[in-house]
């Protein structure tokens, strides 16, 4: 018998339904498979607990198999062919399916990720019941079963991270329930194709039997046998990445660092193991600030929300707050304050997964918070308030028998909202008067948009501060260009406008709204196009055509953006802080600055050090900005105060 112990593919024969190559389960993970893949993994594992009292341990190891030895799951070759040849005329197809066939026909050996659980229950069969565990994440689509109803996933889409991460959309299934049960299957997706005039369905399976996973020991390839409870994921064929590792480990810190710290997880990638042991000593490694550019999954960083935990309530800068809610029940936030952390919020439920980052009011500046629901009720009710990608809590995700947002969410959402702002609020009256128990805390009472507002509401009034003292003035200097520069005696930090002679910047009183996370903004308009306050990044005759024109017109485009800026001197360091609204994501943004200052011609300066892109000279490159507010910290090489000018484009 070979070493697949007459495994082979199976394709159901194709009846009126087909299916062509287009396949949206995974178009959520194809932007970040290595990423995705550890986040959807390890969620269902954690789903799988055998005992509590012990951390699940999860695997992640990178191995080879040689085509040769596998002929019957190599096999699958046949079958890529057919499905590039069946849609011939489909540009999709041409571009799916070729790569598959072609990796295939150059590789002798083939790469593959071993995932595996040890601590879990594995996955049980039955094949009278669709909602056992084998059948519903190997057989089914848009089908999850879980343990319990507040368990990690409830929608069956995460498996479409699996398949992403393959180059031949194939992966191999091994699992040993807790009480010795054994089954093994593999599968892939393609497409409805033809052979020998047979029409074949999408999806095949690696088995014995097509109707049923192999159920005895002595019928699984040995290379994929359990010797223990758990389950293996075998992904064949893996996509390439030169940082795969990486992404991987930022993944577990960035998701499961509480599951971690609280002994529930032990996560080893490839040579690297996370424990509580070495946890913040890894975050530390990969992480060696506490910046935190937005909160899009690839820019998270972990640490503060990990020290807000670590060091709750050991002073005044780490806090925890406790509150039993009518609706959700025992709930958890833990602060912490700092000049430059991101004022956002994480948060988490069973199984300790990191759902989402967001803001809600910028009450405090300069803080990241926890919240943690992990008892029931509120753990079920904010599972059933996620969207199928398990990246957000909202009220319209969960809907009662009639297709109307349920009470309990509805409930909620307005008892978790409350309980963050009134308890940021309070804590922020409670530390004006305490500026002695954390220093340097009235540095990040209030946000750098306040700040701006108070300069402007002096502005209005006729007192600009127009001497380097700082001290108010009614005096108003017609001379070129300068510098109107300000010390707000709280908080102490310096704010930066430049306004021109020939035409006076006017600011509208404009509107105040709320974004999608409730964060009030201002939103103003300014005429002056050259620099300062808040203004767009180029000037009139760049407007109309959206293209620089310069020669490289197909590659960037000019990007309208609005501007303020802060200038702050921290440890005798004068750094520059650009409040860059963006109209959209941008992933590869270029930004020129120019500044002036008092008596001085507008020019380049070097920039020296830069949190968001690479410097060159004075230009900023591969800056990513998110849609909204964006805060990018910079320092000039002459370590001098300037007003600032940007030319911002999209590099395509």
């Amino acid at each position: 018998m070979s070493v697949e112990k007459n495994c082979k593919w199976h394709f159901d024969k194709s009846g009126q339904a087909k299916t062509g190559p287009n396949d949206s389960i995974h178009e959520t993970f194809k932007a970040n498979p290595y990423y995705s893949i550890v986040r959807e993994s390890i969620q269902n594992s954690l789903d799988a607990v055998l005992n509590k009292a012990e951390p699940v341990k999860i695997l992640f190891e990178f191995d080879r198999l040689v085509i040769d030895e596998y002929p019957n799951l190599f096999d699958i070759k046949k079958h890529i062919v057919a499905c590039r040849n069946s849609h011939r005329n489909d540009k999709q197809a041409e571009k799916l399916f070729h790569p598959m066939f072609s990796y295939l026909d150059e590789n002798n050996e083939i790469e593959i990720l071993k995932i595996s659980d040890y601590n879990t229950r594995g996955m049980d069969y039955d094949p009278d019941d669709y909602n056992s565990g084998f059948s519903s994440f190997v057989r089914f689509e848009g089908k999850s079963s879980k343990s319990s109803e507040g368990s990690g996933g409830s929608f069956g889409f995460g498996k479409g991270a699996y398949y992403v991460l393959s180059k031949i959309k194939t992966i191999i299934v091994s699992t040993m329930t807790d009480k010795g049960d054994v089954y093994f299957e593999g599968k892939t997706r393609l497409a409805t194709h033809k052979i020998d005039e047979k029409i074949y369905a999408r999806d095949g399976f690696y088995n014995v039997e097509y109707e049923k996973p192999v159920s005895n020991s002595d019928g699984i390839p040995d290379f994929f046998k359990r010797s223990e409870s758990g389950t293996d994921i075998f992904i064949i064929g893996l996509t390439k990445s030169e940082n795969r590792k990486e992404q991987m480990i930022r993944s577990v810190l960035n998701n499961f660092w509480l599951a971690v710290y609280e002994k529930k997880l032990i996560v080893t990638v490839d040579d690297v193991k996370i424990d509580s042991n070495n946890l913040q000593q890894t975050i530390d490694d990969y992480f060696p600030d506490e910046i935190e550019h937005s909160a899009d999954l690839e820019h998270w960083n972990p640490k503060p929300y990990f020290k807000a935990v670590k060091y709750a309530d050991s002073n005044e800068q780490y806090q925890m707050f406790t509150e039993n809610l009518s609706t959700l029940g025992n709930v958890k936030l833990y602060v912490y304050l700092n000049k430059g952390l991101p004022n956002r919020t994480c948060y988490l439920r069973n199984p300790k997964m990191v759902v989402y980052k967001g803001r809600r009011r910028n009450l405090i500046n300069g803080y990241v918070a926890v919240f943690v629901c992990e008892e029931e009720p509120g753990n079920t009710i904010l599972k059933e308030m996620e969207n199928p990608a398990h990246n957000e809590w909202k009220k319209e995700n969960y809907v009662d028998e009639n297709d109307k947002i349920h009470s309990d969410a509805i409930s909620a959402d307005k008892e978790l909202k409350k309980f963050l702002r009134e308890t940021l609020k309070k804590l922020a009256k409670t530390k004006v008067g305490e500026t002695s128990s954390i220093s340097g805390l009235e540095d990040y009472l209030y946000s750098t948009e306040e700040l701006l507002e108070k300069y402007e509401e002096q502005h209005r009034h006729g007192n600009s501060p127009n001497n380097m003292s700082g001290h108010h003035s009614d005096e108003v200097v017609e001379e070129e260009t300068g510098i109107e520069t300000t010390e707000i005696e709280n908080p102490s930090v310096k704010v930066e406008l430049k306004r021109t002679k020939t035409q006076e910047i006017k600011v509208d009183e404009g509107t105040v709204e709320s974004d999608e996370e409730g964060e009030d903004k201002i939103i103003t308009k300014g005429e002056n196009k050259s620099g300062g306050g808040d203004e767009r990044g180029q000037d009139d005759s760049d407007v109309d055509s959206g293209i620089e024109n310069s020669g490289n017109e197909s590659n960037k485009l000019f990007l309208d953006v609005v501007l303020r800026v802060v200038a702050q001197r921290e440890e005798g360091i004068l750094y520059h802080f650009l409040i860059i609204n963006s109209p959209n994501d941008v992933q590869n943004a270029e930004i020129e600055l120019m500044v002036g200052s008092d008596n001085e011609r507008d020019d380049g300066i070097s920039l020296i050090s830069t949190d968001n892109g690479i410097i060159d000279n004075n230009i900023l490159n591969q800056v990513q900005l998110a849609k909204g507010r964006n805060i990018v910290k910079i320092c000039f090489s002459d370590n001098v105060k300037h007003s600032i000018k940007v030319k911002t484009y999209e590099v395509q």
